[in-house]
């Protein structure tokens, strides 16, 4: 074996000498043209001097095979007999060694590739000791590092040791290796980086008995270049190989023990170091553990200086590199449970620390567990001037946040918490939390808890205490929270302790909740009192529920204090509704009572302002099987202002019903002749004005019965506040005493009657009111139906003691099966009024006609109408007509009509002819004749022709054409003669047009007097269709003209684009026209439109237009108006013109302005209104500012008082006056009105002339049916 030792080393000397001598060699590298074969070879030549040794290393690799020759001092070689070469790698061996007076040249053809390296000569394993406790390996690698070009720049040598030892159980691993840079002598580099780097890894596990050990050292110089060869040689693994050339200048050492000792108790301990020149890492741990209990110590510290933790193969790297200069310390006792249990958990005490140079955050939680007593405690504190939250990693933040949920939820998980928590966690420097909690359990099912909860920022605190105790049947707990004034960490705390705590600074809050079950139901009790301690006020809310087999019952109380203005800043999640109702008190009862008859229902709701005012609603129903009842009770005070400040939807119907007081009775009942209907109503205003209402009903298959009563105080001037559907009729009827009854009743089948009655009567004004009206139907089995009306009404007054009308009505409708079907209608019409001077007048219309079946080939139609006005006037009417089928292909139609009238005599006679010649053409003609006594005769005569020319021409579709002759004439003279012919196609697509129609027509009138007129126009337009962001886009371009005895009279073109945008209407058109003034104006136009649907509070027009009258001048016409709907009872609107056009097309010099706000004041209609008037033709300026106030009063009166101020301007000169003006308008009785009227107006006009008008005007209206 020594005989091999001596062997393996003289090899080792060999091949270190030969690493160790230089290669001298002429590298000549000379740029050639592409070679046949290799686009990208290139030519190389070398001349090497011998220096004792046969192989050396050419410049280049990849050596092209065969493109080799060789010559050495002048001899040509041959290869394969006087030298080998490896095209790979660019070694050659010549057959015999060069001495140092021989000179070799060697030219071939190569492969560029770029810098790198390239192993010329290996070793990678030698073993030198194996055996079964022992082995040493030799490993030896010589590489060459190229530059980009190729050229060799530097060799590099690695060797080293790789050993294992085995001893019993302890083991012993040595990697030992040195790289060896030399750079090219014949580049002229300097040494610079020829220094030795070194490798080492060293790992041992020792076994002593009960102790146990493992050690670990390792040192990679920073000039170490041999991971390649490490990898090749199988020391290490090529993924650690990658991950060790980043830890170049680093130093390992790590260290473990464990000693096992008697009864289960054992040692253990450890410790690693990282080390550069800068600085580095230290992580140590320290346990102790037994059987019933364990304590470990750990800690780690990474000096600020030291950077390359990002380098380390730890996969905690990453987070390594954010805690330089950072400390962290842990101390973890565990105590077996004092009552061993299987999967009992342990009882714990953990002090933990994180420190950097300016802070820290120190931790001290427990967690014990004595029996049926658990206890917990958790202490954090994050000094202010800690600065490295964002360097904490994912499980401290977890923490921190994990404890902030337990202090409201003991049971919270690690995975409940959320990245927002995270975040929010990481915002609590400064912040000291203490959280105290004990449970004890008294039995299987009832447990006592208990919390105590700090949290301070140095400045103030948070305290807050819980106990509550929870059976199978009951649960009790109280809450007690203080927050000093100082406190002011609130808004950098987490989400879920600003949902617990609000910004309850400087409050106290006190909770207390309970429940209990048994066997009569389930009690349920909550109470919040908040004291805010600058003001002394309190915010208190009480709730009592109850929930039983038969009775269910709930009570809630709230009271916020006057000066309790915090509410806002409660942690209550109706806080913005609680500020609003400061100084109120609210209480609610709600409850049900369940029998075998049926349920009773009851609530109450009161609710009490500091003002003094209150607002109380209370229902009850009762339900059964067979009946309901219900009865509502309401009383809003006249001082209770504060409705809009309650949280309740109906708020707004709140407010206005203040002052009203008023109860509300519904019931129904079902029996064996059908339902009975019972409601009764009582309403009073706070001046004791009354509204009382009561109503039966009966609903059943013969009969079906409404009867209502109504009373209304003539004072009560507050319909108009209420909620009712009929508060218009009170509102109409007041100071009226009525009764009306509405009855169906089925006779028998096919008869029925319908009867209404309606009494009014108002003594205080002596009015009478009376009407009764009946309608009988009568249905035959053949279709038949006959009804007889009659509608009486009568009027009492004192004005006017008799007025009203009597009025009969009779329709007939039957057919008749003769003739192939007849109809036969009919109508009598009678209606009785008095006239003006007492007097009865009967007015009567009667009309009779007889009808065949339109579906006949033939129908014709009798008709007969006689109608006497009763006052003289009258009118009788004959008709006789008959016509064809309107489906028949050939049809005609004619009638005859007479009609004598008080004013004259007039006979009509028609004649119409249609014929179908085929599906394409159609011919009408027709004519009427008129013969009167008063005005003579006239005719009219009508000829038409359509027809469809073409599917298809020229890419049109569709052609149709259409001629037109029409006459009239008037006593024999001619009126009108016209003749027009007119083209209409469809183009399915032009360009990126789709859907283009095309009209064409033209027209000559050469009748009458009015001499000849020549008509024609031009239409294109394309289908609505959807282009982008507009939709149902549509394309005009219409041009029409008129001429009149060769003159123009009429012209006008025009292009229009027409769309909706966004939801608006958009339209832009460019136009030009003839006026009367003879002018041919040129206009561009834009307008666009809101979408004008109901309930839409804003609607607005505009409309902006350009027109050119040829002259130079543009006249902007412009016209938009606005209307917004700003509340239920407020409103504005602006109207705004200038320039506006007429129908013939001329602009007026004229602009004007109207603006308007109106609102309602207590019933009272207010006004605020401007209108501005503007005449440039002649510099006038005319502005109006009004204000008017109008309403009823409670005698039903109409008032109207308003105030304007006209302002106006001529030529320069100012006038101003102001008018005041009332206005009384009464209804004495149903047909008499007397209106009231003073006005009184000064001021200047605009010649300076001062004036003062009083005008007072009386009218008397009535009014007649």
């Amino acid at each position: 074996m020594g005989a091999k030792v001596v062997f393996t080393a003289l090899i080792i000397s060999v091949l270190i000498a030969a690493a160790g001598s230089p290669v001298c060699a002429a590298d000549v590298a000379h740029p050639a043209p592409t070679v046949s074969g290799q686009a990208d070879a290139r030519f190389g030549y070398e001349r090497i001097v011998g220096v004792g040794r046969a192989d050396y290393l050419l410049s280049r690799t990849g050596i092209v095979s065969g493109s080799d020759s060789a010559v050495l001092n002048g001899r040509p070689l041959m290869r394969g007999r006087d030298y080998f070469i490896d095209c790979e790698s660019g070694s050659i061996v010549f057959a015999e060694p060069l001495n140092p007076t021989d000179y070799a040249s060697i030219s071939y053809r190569y492969l560029p590739t770029g810098a790198g390296e390239r192993t010329v000569a290996s070793i990678p394993t030698l073993g030198l000791i194996s055996s079964s406790n022992m082995s040493m390996n030799f490993s030896y690698s010589r590489r060459v590092q190229t530059d980009a070009s190729g050229l060799p720049i530097m060799d590099i040598s690695t060797y080293g040791l790789n050993s294992n030892y085995m001893l019993g159980s302890s083991a012993l691993s040595s990697i030992i290796f040195f790289s060896n840079p030399q750079p090219r002598s014949s580049l002229g580099k300097t040494s610079q980086n020829n220094s030795v780097g070194e490798f080492i890894m060293q790992q041992g596990k020792f076994s002593l008995g009960a102790l146990k050990m493992s050690i670990g050292y390792q040192s990679i110089g920073r000039n170490f270049a041999g991971f390649q060869a490490l990898q090749e040689s199988g020391a290490v693994a090529s993924d650690l190989a990658s991950q060790l050339a980043k830890e170049k200048g680093l130093r390992r050492f790590d260290l473990g023990a464990e000693y096992s000792m008697l009864k289960g108790l054992s040692l253990k301990m450890a410790s690693s170091s990282v080390n550069d020149s800068a600085g580095g890492l230290t992580i140590n741990s320290i346990g102790l553990a037994a059987s019933r209990f364990r304590i470990n110590f750990n800690s780690s510290e990474i000096d600020k200086n030291f950077t390359r933790a990002k380098d380390l193969r730890e996969p905690n790297r990453d987070q390594l590199a954010k805690e330089s200069g950072i400390r962290r310390t842990n101390l973890l006792l565990e105590l077996a449970p004092f009552r061993s249990g299987k999967g009992t958990e342990w009882n714990r005490v953990s002090i933990n620390s994180i420190s950097e140079e300016s802070g820290s955050i120190d931790t001290q939680s427990a967690n014990l567990g004595l029996g049926a007593l658990t206890l917990g405690y958790t202490h954090r504190s994050i000094s202010n001037g800690f600065k490295r939250m964002a360097s904490l990693s994912k499980d401290d933040l977890t923490d921190i946040a994990l404890d902030i949920r337990r202090q409201f939820d003991p049971n919270a998980a690690a995975s409940q918490i959320t990245d927002a928590d995270r975040q929010q966690a990481a915002s609590s420097v400064g912040i000291e939390r203490t959280n105290l909690t004990a449970g004890l359990s008294l039995s299987a099912d009832r447990r006592a808890d208990f919390q105590s909860l700090s949290i301070d920022d140095g400045r103030g605190s948070i305290e807050r205490r819980s106990a509550k105790i929870t059976g199978k049947n009951f649960g009790l707990s109280i809450t007690s929270q203080s927050i000093s004034p100082n406190f002011g960490m609130l808004g950098s705390m987490t989400a879920i302790e600003k949902a617990q705590f609000g910004n309850e600074r400087g409050m106290d809050r006190l909770g207390l909740s309970g429940n209990l079950k048994s066997g009569f139901g389930s009690i349920g009790v909550n109470f919040t009192k908040v004291t805010d301690g600058a003001s002394g006020s309190n915010f208190t809310r009480q709730s009592f529920e109850f929930a039983g087999s038969s009775l269910t019952l709930s009570a809630k109380f709230q009271d916020v204090g006057s000066k309790f203005t915090r509410g806002g800043d409660l942690a209550e999640s109706d806080r913005a509704e609680l500020q609003k109702q400061r100084g109120m008190s609210r209480s609610e009862i709600t409850g049900s009572i369940k029998s075998t008859p049926g349920k009773l229902s009851f609530s109450t709701l009161k609710v009490a302002s500091d003002d003094g005012g209150s607002y109380l609603r209370q229902t009850f129903g009762l339900t059964a099987n067979s009946f309901t009842l219900s009865a509502n009770f309401l009383n809003i005070s006249p001082k209770f202002t504060r409705a809009m400040d309650l949280p309740d939807a109906n708020k707004k119907e709140i407010a206005q019903q203040v002052g009203i007081r008023r109860a509300d009775f519904t019931g129904s009942m079902k029996t064996s002749f059908g339902a009975l209907g019972l409601g009764v109503s009582r309403i009073s205003d706070q001046n004791g004005s009354d509204v009382s209402k009561e109503s039966f009903s009966i609903a059943s298959s013969k009969l079906n019965l409404n009867v209502n009563h109504q009373s209304v105080d003539s004072g009560f001037s507050r319909a108009a506040d209420l909620p009712d559907a009929d508060k218009q009729r009170i509102a109409d009827e007041r100071g009226f005493n009525r009764t009306d009854i509405t009855a169906t009743f089925n006779i028998m089948p096919g008869l029925a009657l319908e009867s209404f009655y309606y009494g009014a009567k108002n003594a205080a004004e002596q009015i009478a009111r009376k009407q009764m009206r009946n309608r009988l139907t009568l249905t035959t089995a053949s279709g038949g139906r006959l009804t007889a009306l009659r509608d009486d009404l009568s009027v009492a007054a004192r004005v006017n003691p008799n007025s009203g009308y009597e009025h009969e009505i009779y329709t007939l409708d039957q057919k008749i099966g003769l003739l192939g079907g007849l109809a036969l209608t009919g109508l009598r019409d009678v209606n009785r009024k008095k006239a003006a001077d007492g007097s009865d007048i009967t007015a009567a219309l009667t009309k009779l006609r007889l009808e065949s079946d339109k579906n006949r080939p033939i129908w014709g139609s009798v008709e007969q109408k006689v109608y006497d006005s009763g006052d003289g006037k009258f009118e009788r009417a004959q008709s006789f007509g008959i016509a064809s089928n309107q489906k028949s292909r050939l049809g005609f139609s004619s009638s005859i009509s007479r009609i004598e009238r008080d004013t004259g005599t007039e006979n009509v006679s028609t004649y119409g002819l249609q014929y179908n010649v085929s599906s394409r053409f159609k011919f009408t003609a027709d004519s009427t004749e008129v013969n009167a006594s008063v005005g003579g005769g006239s005719s009219k005569r009508n000829i038409s022709l359509s027809s469809s020319i073409v599917e298809s021409f020229l890419g049109m579709r569709n052609i149709k054409a259409a001629v037109n002759l029409n006459t009239e004439s008037k006593n024999n003279a001619p009126v009108k003669d016209t003749k027009s012919l007119s083209l209409e196609s469809e183009i399915p697509s032009f360009a990126f047009l789709r859907g283009l129609k095309l009209s064409v027509s033209r027209g000559f009138d050469s009748g009458g007097q009015a001499g000849l007129k020549d008509a024609s126009s031009l239409k294109i337009e394309t289908s609505p269709s959807n282009i982008g962001f507009f939709k149902n886009a549509k394309l005009t371009f219409a041009s029409s003209s008129e001429d009149k005895n060769g003159k123009p009279v009429k012209f006008a073109r025009e292009m229009k684009f027409e769309s909706s945008l966004f939801g608006v209407k958009f339209a832009a058109q460019a136009a030009e026209q003839l006026e009367a003034s003879g002018k041919r104006p040129e206009y561009t136009m834009l307008s666009c439109s809101s979408d004008k649907a109901a309930g839409k509070r804003i609607t607005y027009d505009v409309l902006y237009k350009w027109k050119d009258l040829g002259s130079g001048k543009i006249l902007p016409v412009r016209r938009y108006n606005t209307a917004w709907k700003i509340s239920t009872k407020t409103s504005f609107a602006l109207d705004y013109s200038s320039y506006p056009e007429q129908n013939n097309g001329v602009s007026l010099p004229t602009a004007a302005a109207t603006a308007s706000l109106t609102t309602n004041l207590k019933g009272y209609a207010c006004s605020l209104s401007y209108k501005q008037d503007t005449n440039y033709a002649n510099n006038k300026n005319r502005a109006l500012y009004g204000l008017s106030l109008a309403g009823k009063t409670r005698g039903n009166a109409a008032v109207e008082v308003g105030c304007s101020i006209d302002a106006s301007t001529i030529s320069g000169a100012d006038g101003r006056s102001i008018t005041y003006r009332v206005k009384y308008d009464k209804q004495v009785d149903a047909d008499h009105y007397i209106t009231l009227g003073t006005e009184y107006s000064t001021g200047n006009t605009a010649s300076s002339d001062t004036r003062h008008d009083l005008r007072a005007s009386i009218d008397l209206r009535r009014v007649f049916n």
